[in-house]
């Protein structure tokens, strides 16, 4: 299911070792890019949970330090004004954009949370309802190669390649 960035970077927080009161503190306190960048530091380097909970409230601002944006449709975006956006956050909020130049009348990403109930609780069975974390997803295909992947938005399921 395509999510925000906000919600991936949640995830990807969470996924990486991060405990869950400073995954969401760093997700509320810290400027979103800078977040970005770190997690994919994290991932590649395989920090362990301390460590990335150590860099994580590194990046905690005062809310007067950061402004919050729409750029992607979600109201909780947040960066530090004097600071450039790195090409990969841009990157991000343009997949939030669907690739489109301009702000689309509603966001191309979907709250996925009623499907999961469709979900086998040991996600043993013939679907399975995960949120899309873009680069990460291969690590889902690859555990359940034999299942077709589709992408769920605007209320459709479009099979990936």
């Amino acid at each position: 299911m395509k999510v925000s960035w906000g919600n991936r970077l949640i995830a990807r927080a969470r996924g990486a070792g991060a405990s869950a009161s400073i995954a969401e503190r760093a997700y509320r306190r810290s400027d979103h890019c800078e977040l970005e960048l770190v997690l994919r530091e994290a991932e590649t380097e395989g920090w362990n949970g301390a460590r990335l909970d150590r860099t994580l409230v590194s990046l905690f601002r005062s809310a007067d330090e950061l402004a919050g944006f729409r750029l992607n449709g979600d109201p909780t975006l947040r960066f530090a004004p004097e600071r450039p956006l790195a090409e990969v956050c841009v990157h991000e909020l343009l997949y939030d954009r669907d690739g489109r130049d301009v702000m689309p009348a509603t966001p191309s990403y979907t709250n996925y949370s009623p499907h999961l109930p469709a979900n086998a609780p040991d996600l043993e069975g013939p679907l399975i309802f995960a949120r899309d974390l873009r680069d990460q997803n291969h690590r889902l295909r690859a555990r359940y190669p034999d299942l077709p992947a589709y992408l769920y938005r605007d209320g459709t399921f479009v099979r990936l390649p």
